[in-house]
């Protein structure tokens, strides 16, 4: 929803606006927006950037009104906004609270596994997905990863990895594991997947290895001025493990 369009709208429409959009977050009565309702939170959150009295208002009015005519099914879309707006679960009621717990907590289907991260953002759900998560063994927490790449799991992905006993193992689990977490690793968590990979001569050796952290180099653009000197050091190390032009690819970013 763009700021020029939200700029001329009429302060005593606001109420009505944020009901009719999150309305249709939870019930899904226009057919046509039941298909992006990622948009939908999305102009919903943008209304409470720029009226945040009123979007505050009708939300803590309305939302417990629809989320309480709806099925499991689509509540999980209620995630879409408490994952914008965590303050959201505070103003849903204990029995709405208690469903959202039970749907985390329970079998999640292919088709919701989308919303898991957004629940990663309030605290109360996430400490119940962390739970279960540590009940599983490392093949089904590998597998729960690369569907839901958040970084509060990121310290398990990189013991994963680094367990790694064999080269198409550590090159699957590069791409599902490290990969789409890049962006979000800190200074430490680079350092720590540097070491497992000069330490493992199944991760260093493996062919697509050195591609592969091309891209984490690339894609972890936060800590790349931090984590310089230790890219470095860690060419050094492997490429006196494996003298070749195997890792030429890194070392022309360097």
């Amino acid at each position: 929803m763009s700021k020029r369009y939200l700029t001329r709208l009429k302060r005593s429409l606001i109420p009505n606006l944020v009901a009719v959009l999150a309305k249709e977050i939870v019930l899904q009565k226009d057919a046509e927006l039941a298909s992006v309702p990622e948009n939908v939170a999305a102009a919903l959150s943008a209304v409470g950037d720029y009226y945040p009295t009123e979007y505050e208002s009708e939300l803590k009015e309305s939302l417990p009104r629809y989320v309480a005519g709806t099925d499991d099914e689509k509540l999980w879309r209620i995630l879409l906004l408490v994952g914008r707006d965590p303050r959201i679960w505070q103003w849903l009621d204990e029995p709405t609270r208690i469903r959202i717990r039970n749907l985390v907590q329970g079998k999640i289907k292919a088709d919701q596994v989308s919303y898991v991260p957004l629940a990663f953002k309030v605290p109360d759900l996430a400490a119940l997905l962390r739970e279960k998560f540590d009940q599983f063994d490392d093949e089904k927490k590998e597998k729960f990863i690369a569907a839901v790449p958040v970084a509060e799991l990121a310290d398990e992905a990189i013991r994963i990895f680094a367990d790694s006993g064999g080269w198409r193992t550590a090159e699957s689990r590069a791409k599902n594991l490290i990969i789409p977490m890049a962006p979000e690793f800190s200074a430490d968590q680079i350092r720590r997947i540097l070491s497992a990979v000069e330490s493992n001569s199944q991760i260093w050796d493996a062919a697509d290895i050195p591609e592969l952290m091309r891209n984490l180099f690339r894609l972890n653009v936060n800590m790349r001025h931090e984590t310089l000197e230790d890219w470095r050091r860690f060419i050094d190390e492997v490429t006196a493990l494996r003298e070749s032009e195997h890792w030429n690819a890194i070392k022309a970013l360097l």
